[in-house]
């Protein structure tokens, strides 16, 4: 099962989307791995750090494994938090999908996903971008809902914002919007969380 969940900076999105995962978890009666899959980048600068400090104050002690995930060389990875260990998402999906293991997900979030991605040292030329990272995100966000007994999408808003005339950033924005599409499209549930309230979509 896949649910989306979106909202815009500080609207409450991650925190709906802990909960939901959570009491969906714990109403199984199939005891899976809950993983927090996290796309933020700490070398990022700004605000990151406190960022992210903050969303692991928010879900601690609710049994989740963190995992970032790292984008290199073309390539995804899992950095497992807790052990330091790291391996291709290739390889753990083919493992996962051979031995018919499933997981419980938590994606956060859409907006630092393409980020990583687009703004790579090793991103496509800018004539291919927007095609080559789509056809990468899109096949990513597929392969890990094959793996997942419970998914959910948390999706960072920024259409409404004002946006920069800048062709890469425009790229972004557009290459955002489709992953979203996509998403929806697959979810069996979507949700937009406006100022903490959730507003049923799908």
């Amino acid at each position: 099962m896949m649910h989306f969940v979106s909202g815009g900076a500080a609207s409450g999105k991650s925190e709906y989307a802990e909960i939901l995962i959570v009491k969906e978890h714990s109403r199984l009666v199939e005891d899976v791995p809950l993983l927090y899959l996290a796309t933020l980048d700490a070398s990022s600068g700004g605000d990151t750090l406190q960022r992210i400090e903050k969303h692991r104050a928010m879900r601690s002690g609710k049994g989740f494994r963190t995992v970032e995930l790292v984008f290199d060389r073309g390539s995804f990875f899992l950095r497992f938090a807790d052990t330091g260990e790291q391996e291709s998402f290739d390889a753990f999906f083919a493992r996962a999908l051979s031995r018919g293991e499933f997981y419980d997900v938590l994606l956060e979030d859409t907006g630092n996903l393409v980020s990583n991605v687009l703004f790579a040292e090793d991103s496509p030329t800018e004539a291919t971008a927007d095609a080559v990272t789509e056809k990468l995100l899109m096949s990513f966000i597929d392969n890990l809902s094959k793996v997942s007994r419970l998914l959910v999408v948390v999706h960072n808003e920024i259409t409404h914002e004002p946006l920069q005339e800048e062709p890469l950033m425009l790229s972004y924005c557009k290459i955002l919007g489709r992953i979203a599409a996509h998403a929806v499209s697959r979810a069996d549930s979507a949700t937009q969380v406006i100022a903490g309230i959730p507003v049923s979509l799908k």
